[in-house]
């Protein structure tokens, strides 16, 4: 899971000051092939040129999970079922009522 959000961040241009990516139930192209996850499975991506974070969960799951840039955790929490999983609408979003797994 952690290559997978690695691949979403490094698909957001690494040039730009801030770039968002909000993906669920479509495709998007990564690094020249198509990506396109499960049904209902929402990832959401933001970076800059130094930090990135990401976030994922099932709309039916109870769980979703997240990652920075600034290590190689990954962490969880709890979340109702039949609601998306969080915006990550901050390359740089803090976890700290998270799980660290």
């Amino acid at each position: 899971m952690r290559l997978l959000f690695g691949i979403v961040c490094l698909l957001i241009w690494s040039g730009t000051t801030h770039a968002m990516m909000d993906i669920k139930n479509s495709s998007t192209t990564i690094g020249g092939g198509l990506f396109k996850p499960s049904t209902n499975v929402r990832i959401t991506a933001s970076s800059t040129n130094a930090t990135y974070s990401a976030i994922a969960g099932h709309d039916q799951g109870d769980h979703e999970f997240g990652t920075r840039h600034e290590n190689t955790r990954m962490f969880s929490r709890e979340k109702a079922k039949g609601t998306p999983a969080s915006n990550c609408d901050s390359a740089d979003y803090i976890f700290t009522s998270w799980t660290s797994q």
